[in-house]
C-alpha cells in the first residue's frame, strides 16, 4: 500500500507508542477541517487597530524603537526592496525607528559589506532621444539591503540585464552602453571605466576624464539617478545632496602652500552590478514572501501590490498557501473591510489581538508621506496623500490626525492643544495656525474613519483650494477693461 501511495506513514498525536497509519485522503480532509477550524477563530479588527500595530511592529512608536547599530540593522532588513526618496531616509524614516540614530551607524554597516544602496527600480519613463537623466536630488528613490539578500531581491526587478536575457549585454551582466540612449555621452564614458578599472575614487574619474569636481558630481548623481552605480559607503550618496555648500579652505590656489580641496562625493564608486544569483524561482518568490511578512506583519494582496520588484501576487499566493498548510503561517479575515486572503504569522496575531485590547489614548506619530507606514487610501477611508518626501501625515491610535501636501494642511480639531502645535511646529505651518485650529475651511475637514468618507474630504479640500484662488491679489496688466455697454 505504502508503494502505491495509498496511505502515508508519520507520527500523529496520539498515546500509541507504535506508529500509524492514515489514508491519503482522510489526512487531506483532517488537514482542511484544521485549517478551517483555525481560521474560523480569527475576529477581524478594523484598519485603525492594524495601522496602529504596524507601527508598533515597525518600532516607530516610543517604547518600541530599536537601539544602536544592531537596532539599524534590524530596521534595514525590515524595510531592505523599498525605494524611498533619498532625502528622507536619514531625515525621517531612519530616526523615527532607531532611537538616537547617527550617520556614523549607516556608515559603518556600509563599510563593513552588511549594507548596500542603490536605486533597484530604474525610472522605466520613456526619455526623447537627447535628453538625459536629472542629477542627483533628494527626491530620486533609493533602497537601503542586506548584501546578503541583494541577488534575490533583484531577481524580478533586473530581468533583462542578465547575459542569458539580453543578447548585447556583457559578461559582467551589465547593459552595454549603446543600450543606455537616456545617459549622456560622459556618463557612458564614466560606465566603461568603472567596468574596466573596478571601484575608483571619484578624484580618479574626474582625472581620467578630465572633469571638473562640480563635473564629476553632477555625472555621478546622474547614474545614481539611473540605478547604473553606488558606493561603498553611504557617505558618498549624502555628500551628492549637499554639493551647494563647500567646505574648502578659502583663498587662492598658492604653489607654496597646498591647501586640501575636500571632495564632494567621499567612498569609492562601482558599477551596481546584480551578482548571480544561484536560488531557483521558487526559492527566490518564497524569500520575498517572508520578507514582506517582516516588513508588514500581515500581508493581503493591496499590501503586495504597491510592492514595485517583488514577484506579482499570484505566485506569492501560492506560497503564502503552502507556508500556512505546513504551520508556518496562518490564514484567514485578520482586517475588517481588505478584500482577498490574508496571511500573517502566530506571533503577529497575538499582537494583533493586544493592540485592540489596549485601551491608552496613544501617541502622536509624525512622519514623512514618503514612509511606509503612510497607507492613506490604501487601507481605511480617505484621501491618498502622495508619498513625497515634502508632504507629511499623522496618525494617532491607528487613524488619521492630520496631514500636510504643499501648501495646504489640516490639522484635527479633536486632538488637544498641545499636540495640535506639535503639528504646526513640524509641518512648518505654525504662523497659520491658531489655537482655535486651522484655517475655516480647513477646520471644517473631519478625517478619522467615524467622520468622514473620500467624497467629504474631496469636497472640503477643493472648497479650500476656491478659497485661496479668490483671496490672491489679482494682478493689473495695466491695460484698460471695456467700457460696458
Amino acid at each position: 500500500l505504502r508503494g502505491r501511495f495509498a496511505n502515508v506513514e508519520g507520527e500523529i498525536p496520539s498515546n500509541s507508542p507504535e506508529i500509524e497509519w492514515c489514508h491519503r485522503r482522510l489526512l487531506a480532509r483532517i488537514h482542511r477541517r484544521t485549517i478551517s477550524g483555525l481560521r474560523q477563530e480569527i475576529e477581524a479588527v478594523d484598519p485603525s487597530v492594524y495601522l496602529e500595530f504596524l507601527a508598533r511592529h515597525q518600532g516607530a512608536i516610543p517604547g518600541q524603537h530599536k537601539e544602536g547599530v544592531d537596532g539599524l540593522h534590524d530596521v534595514i532588513s525590515q524595510l531592505q526592496g523599498v525605494d524611498i526618496p533619498t532625502g528622507a531616509w536619514e531625515q525621517s524614516v531612519l530616526p523615527l525607528r532607531v532611537n538616537g540614530y547617527r550617520p556614523q551607524w549607516l556608515d559603518e554597516l556600509c563599510l563593513s559589506g552588511d549594507v548596500g544602496w542603490g536605486r533597484l527600480e530604474p525610472s522605466t519613463k520613456r526619455k526623447s532621444p537627447g535628453k538625459t537623466f536629472a542629477s542627483m536630488t533628494r527626491s530620486i528613490p533609493v533602497s537601503l539591503f542586506l548584501r546578503d539578500d541583494y541577488p534575490w531581491l533583484v531577481d524580478q526587478s533586473r530581468p533583462a540585464e542578465t547575459p542569458a536575457a539580453t543578447p548585447h549585454a556583457n559578461g559582467n551582466g551589465v547593459a552595454s552602453s549603446d543600450e543606455r540612449p537616456s545617459l549622456s555621452e560622459c556618463a557612458r564614458e564614466m560606465i566603461e571605466l568603472l567596468k574596466n578599472k573596478g571601484a575608483q575614487f571619484a578624484t580618479d574619474l574626474c582625472r581620467d576624464l578630465q572633469l571638473l569636481p562640480s563635473q564629476g558630481n553632477d555625472l555621478l548623481g546622474e547614474l545614481v539617478a539611473a540605478g547604473e552605480i553606488t558606493a561603498d559607503g553611504f557617505a558618498g550618496l549624502r555628500s551628492l545632496l549637499n554639493t551647494g555648500t563647500s567646505d574648502a579652505a578659502p583663498g587662492l590656489p598658492s604653489r607654496y602652500r597646498r591647501v586640501r580641496q575636500r571632495q564632494q562625493s567621499l567612498g569609492r564608486w562601482t558599477l551596481l552590478t546584480p551578482p548571480t544569483s544561484t536560488l531557483s524561482e521558487d526559492e527566490v518568490v518564497e524569500e520575498w514572501a517572508w520578507q514582506l511578512i517582516r516588513r508588514w506583519g500581515i500581508v493581503f494582496r493591496d499590501l503586495a501590490v504597491r510592492e514595485s520588484i517583488a514577484p506579482p501576487w499570484w505566485k506569492l499566493l501560492k506560497v503564502y498557501r503552502r507556508l500556512e498548510a505546513r504551520g508556518e503561517l496562518r490564514g484567514g479575515r485578520f482586517i475588517r473591510g481588505v478584500s482577498g486572503e490574508q496571511f500573517a504569522t502566530s506571533e503577529a496575531v497575538r499582537e494583533l489581538r493586544a493592540v485592540r485590547a489596549d485601551e491608552s489614548p496613544g501617541h502622536l506619530l509624525i512622519l514623512s508621506a514618503a514612509d511606509p507606514l503612510n497607507l492613506t487610501g490604501v487601507i481605511g477611508p480617505g484621501l491618498r496623500i502622495p508619498g513625497l518626501a515634502a508632504h507629511g501625515v499623522a496618525y494617532k491610535k491607528g487613524q488619521v490626525v492630520g496631514w500636510k501636501k504643499g501648501e495646504d494642511f489640516w490639522i484635527f480639531s479633536g486632538l488637544s492643544l498641545q499636540e495640535k502645535n506639535q503639528l504646526a511646529t513640524a509641518w512648518g505651518v505654525i504662523g497659520r495656525f491658531t489655537n482655535s485650529g486651522a484655517s475655516r475651511a480647513l477646520s471644517e475637514v473631519p478625517h478619522s474613519s467615524a467622520e468622514a468618507t473620500s467624497a467629504e474630504l474631496e469636497l472640503a479640500e477643493e472648497r479650500h483650494k476656491r478659497g485661496k484662488k479668490r483671496s490672491r491679489t489679482p494682478t493689473r496688466s495695466g491695460i484698460p477693461k471695456p467700457f460696458p455697454f
